[in-house]
């Protein structure tokens, strides 16, 4: 893990967060764009999205050493559940360096899994290997999935199918698919 923590993320958070509350507090809260659409963050002109991110920046910046605790705390609680899942009995600061060395490892792989670039759709089939390398269960990886979406980082893509929303999903390439289906997400976010 890095001294310094990569801010991008939580800088697009703030601003969205901003912008909601901004657009909560107006009178015509839930008003729709020209195009008839909601208007939210993502319906800002890239200009204004930038304009948004910048004003939140210094704060987020002066907030990344609380970010990066709060990694550690993270890091930390991985590797508990960790050393449960395994049935160990050793707490956190009991753990050889090695053993901590390949669960941090372990983590950073999982964030590559959702390093793919913003705009893109994707499914678990596209991340499978990675999740895979990174010993991730097949149990545990719906919820990797729910936890990148409370955060913002993705979202289902729903279709509009005889006037009903739909979630859109492909076929699993999974080893034990037997025709079952998985959800398409669409990566949100990126650097300003």
């Amino acid at each position: 893990m890095t001294d310094l923590p990569d801010i991008t993320d939580a800088v697009d958070a703030a601003a969205r967060g901003h912008f909601d509350a901004m657009q909560a507090q107006r009178k015509d809260a839930g008003r729709l764009d020209v195009h008839g659409r909601p208007f939210t963050f993502d319906a800002l002109t890239p200009i204004d999205q930038h304009a948004l991110r910048s004003f939140v920046a210094p704060l987020v910046a002066a907030a990344a050493p609380a970010i990066l605790a709060a990694e550690r705390n993270r890091v930390g609680a991985h590797l508990d559940r960790l050393a449960e899942d395994v049935r160990l009995s050793r707490s956190v600061g009991e753990l050889t360096p090695g053993v901590a060395a390949a669960s941090v490892a372990t983590l950073e792989r999982v964030a590559e899994c959702v390093a793919v670039r913003p705009g893109a759709e994707f499914t678990v089939n596209d991340v499978r290997e990675e999740l895979d390398d990174a010993e991730i269960p097949d149990r545990a990886r719906g919820g990797l999935f729910a936890k990148a979406v409370k955060a913002g980082l993705i979202r289902p893509v729903v279709l509009d199918v005889d006037g009903e929303r739909v979630p859109k999903t492909r076929a699993s390439t999974g080893a034990t698919a037997n025709a079952a289906r998985v959800r398409v997400y669409l990566r949100l976010g990126g650097p300003p």
